[in-house]
This record gives C-alpha cells, sequence and structure tokens, in this order.
C-alpha cells in the first residue's frame, strides 16, 4: 500500500482477524471493505461459501512471499539438516503422505529454499519503519 500512496495508518481503518478465513468471512459479512489474505483462500472456503467467487473479487498481488518454513537452527550438524530436508522431501513425494499435508497444513509440497528468498519480507518491513 505505502508503494501505491496509501499509508495504512492514516488512510485505513483496520480490523484485525484471528486467521485468513475470518477476514474473508468479515469481507462477506460487511464489516470491512477489503481483506488482505494469501492466495486463495477463497478456493479453501467454497464448500461453506459456494458464490464466494461472485462475492468477492482480487484487486491485487504482492510479489510472492515466502510462506510457512521447517526451520532448522543454524548450528545443526550438516549431515542432520540434510536428513531434515530429504524426509519432508521424501515424504511429500507420497501420495498418501502429500495428501496428509496438504489436507493438516495445506502444503503442497516442500522445497529447499535460501535466506534470499525472505529479502521480500525485510523490504516491507523496511518500507514500514520509514514510512513518510
Amino acid at each position: 500500500m505505502l508503494k501505491n500512496g496509501i499509508d495504512p495508518e492514516k488512510d485505513v481503518n483496520y480490523t484485525l482477524y484471528q486467521g485468513h478465513d475470518k477476514a474473508i468471512i468479515g469481507l462477506l459479512n460487511g464489516q470491512v471493505d477489503a481483506a488482505f489474505v494469501f492466495q486463495d483462500i477463497r478456493y479453501n472456503m467454497l464448500k461453506y461459501y459456494p458464490k464466494i467467487m461472485e462475492q468477492t473479487r482480487v484487486v491485487a498481488f504482492t510479489e510472492r512471499i515466502p510462506t510457512d518454513t521447517i526451520t532448522v537452527r543454524s548450528d545443526m550438524n550438516p549431515t542432520w539438516r540434510m536428513k531434515v530436508e530429504d524426509a519432508f522431501i521424501t515424504l511429500a513425494s507420497d501420495p498418501q503422505v502429500w495428501k496428509i499435508f496438504n489436507d493438516v497444513f495445506g502444503h503442497r509440497g516442500y522445497v529447499i529454499s535460501t535466506d534470499e528468498k525472505f529479502n521480500i519480507v525485510r523490504e516491507a518491513i523496511e518500507l514500514m519503519v520509514k514510512k513518510p
């Protein structure tokens, strides 16, 4: 919003919800004018809100933001770090386990990542701290 000239503290009245689904329910109930949620929570809610796609619309997307991580201590033995990485990647390649991961966590698989992928989060925090 800051990049588009909107100061969330001055230009927006906001409500915090305990979950992305709750934010969308607030939008559907007319409690808020917009909701900022992951892409695309609406698909997860179709069962209970079959008209959700007609009742809401996507206005904008952010750049890709890394989400859930499986994180280990930086001082973990590299051999054990590889074992943890391999375990999750191997488990997720099994269709039955993949279904459990997807149903329980909404995860669709795992990839090895790098710290640099979190620069977008750092940049957003920096923008918020330096806001005009």
